[in-house]
């Protein structure tokens, strides 16, 4: 979760990122992920989805692909993160699997 201010109310709310469209700059406010992490984050996913057409991360462990993310550091952040259905199309098969006859 990370906190983003509500200008409306002037408070601050907890919104979970989808690293499959979070920008770097929210990237960065995860626990443990620094600029460096959130531009490998953003490069791979850019360069996933543009020669599969599919999705780079369906779950907190997929991001265990990126140079310098580990177990540790994957279940760190698995609370912070969303992987929702409605930011990919459910027929793009993730990484690594192959669609099934």
């Amino acid at each position: 979760m990370v906190l983003v201010r509500n200008e409306a109310r002037g408070a601050y709310t907890h919104e979970k990122l989808n690293p499959n469209t979070a920008p770097v700059g929210s990237l960065i406010r995860l626990p443990g992920i620094g600029l460096t992490r959130a531009r490998a984050i953003a490069a791979y996913r850019d360069a996933v989805c543009g020669k599969t057409g599919g999705v780079a991360f369906r779950r907190p462990e997929d991001l265990e692909r990126i140079k310098g993310i580990g177990p540790k550091t994957a279940q760190d952040i698995a609370d912070w993160l969303e992987f929702s259905s409605s930011a990919f199309d459910d027929s793009a098969s993730p990484v690594g699997e192959q669609p099934r006859p």
